[in-house]
């Protein structure tokens, strides 16, 4: 990723395939799905993004971390949970409909 926006490289050609676009801040972290299908980001605009690598389309947007930036992100491997952590919390959403699901504070 650079800046605000995630580029995605083919290993195979070694070129750009993909770019998401759509945080206000630099993203500072990104994960794929266990199937490669989906990407999901987390930004200093203290969201996260679900993302689908095929159509560079933003599925879903996660939460306003109170408390600071989006970290971290990751998505469960069957698909239907995100995590989303910063500072002394993290965040369970339901990857489906965007509700939060646990909020847990440390």
């Amino acid at each position: 990723f650079s800046g605000s926006a995630i580029w995605l490289w083919s290993c195979a050609t070694g070129e750009c395939c993909h770019e998401l676009r759509g945080h206000h801040a630099q993203v500072v972290s990104a994960a794929f799905s266990s199937d490669g299908a989906l990407v999901i980001s987390g930004a200093r605009d203290n969201t996260a993004k679900l993302w689908s690598v095929s159509s560079e389309e933003c599925l879903r947007t996660f939460g306003d971390h109170h408390d600071g930036m989006s970290l971290c992100a990751a998505i469960s491997p069957d698909g239907s949970l995100v995590v989303t952590s910063s500072g002394c919390s993290s965040q369970l959403w339901n990857a489906h409909t965007g509700d939060l699901s646990h909020s847990l504070q440390g």
